[in-house]
């Protein structure tokens, strides 16, 4: 199904150019959000012109176009976000805004909410077809040919999702960020002497096993705690992580060699 491999390509769109995780700068988000406009278009030329049964034009209307619409606007927000972040004064409280804002909307569309989440399906012809598109429903996105009566709000559902998670994270991120510098200034003394690769290394074992924060955590923060904490600039450790991975001989040099160290020091110790 064409629509379908819309959104998976688009989720690898936003996964190439956004690494690990959202932490992007404003040229990332810039460049998603253009190579996702074409997309959006592709779909809308489908639903002119595709003679779909009704299961086909509901899943279309309920899942494919407000996945896409909710990725556009996502990074619509961000744009506005990584340019008024500057001028808050307390950046939390800035966060926090938009979570209020995110319970007001779904309170606002509370029984559409309950309905998508619950996956029902006996109000689907009335709410994602477009025979019965009602006259005054209004919003942005209002072309007949290219709308239903509720695929506006589920694509504002999806995309406050997008927005809770990516708040939350950034919230937890700042207070993360808050407890490394306390450390830091504790810790001004002990210096990182192996390879910055190494280093890199040991923060995506760490993230892979999800050891700390119970694995709720970017890899950002981790690299960002390495750095802090062993006095060094990783650069870019996106990079460093594709030559590790492109290693044709031993892909986790500086892992094993903790190892085998370990198990010399307690072989040592053994002895003694």
């Amino acid at each position: 199904m064409v629509e379908k491999n819309i959104v998976e390509i688009t989720n690898k769109i936003i996964f190439d150019i956004g690494g690990e995780a959202l932490n992007l700068s404003i040229d990332n988000i810039k460049e998603i959000r253009e190579k996702l406009n074409p997309y959006f278009e592709e779909l809308r030329e489908i639903a002119y012109n595709k003679k779909f049964s009704k299961e086909e034009e509901i899943y279309f209307f309920k899942e494919i176009k407000p996945d896409i619409l909710a990725k556009i606007k996502f990074f619509d927000l961000l744009s506005k976000m990584e340019i008024e972040k500057y001028y808050a004064e307390v950046l939390e409280d800035y966060y926090k805004k938009y979570l209020d804002q995110i319970q007001s909307h779904f309170k606002d569309n509370f029984e559409v909410y309950l309905y998508y989440k619950s996956d029902e399906t006996y109000l689907d012809n009335y709410y994602f077809t477009r025979k019965e598109l009602k006259d005054n429903v209004l919003h942005k996105e209002r072309d007949p040919k290219f709308s239903t009566n509720v695929d506006y709000i589920i694509a504002e559902i999806k995309f406050m999702d997008m927005l809770f998670l990516y708040i939350n994270k950034k919230i937890k991120s700042l207070k993360y960020t808050e407890k490394v510098e306390e450390v830091k200034g504790e810790s001004s003394e002990i210096k990182w002497t192996d390879s910055k690769i190494a280093a890199v290394e040991l923060g995506y074992a760490l993230f892979s096993k999800g050891v700390i924060n119970n694995g709720n955590v970017d890899i950002k923060d981790i690299m960002g705690f390495i750095e802090n904490i062993f006095n060094l600039d990783l650069g870019d450790y996106y990079r460093t992580y594709s030559s590790i991975r492109e290693r044709k001989k031993d892909k986790t040099a500086f892992l094993n060699s903790l190892v085998d160290n370990l198990h010399r020091k307690m072989d040592e110790d053994d002895i003694k």
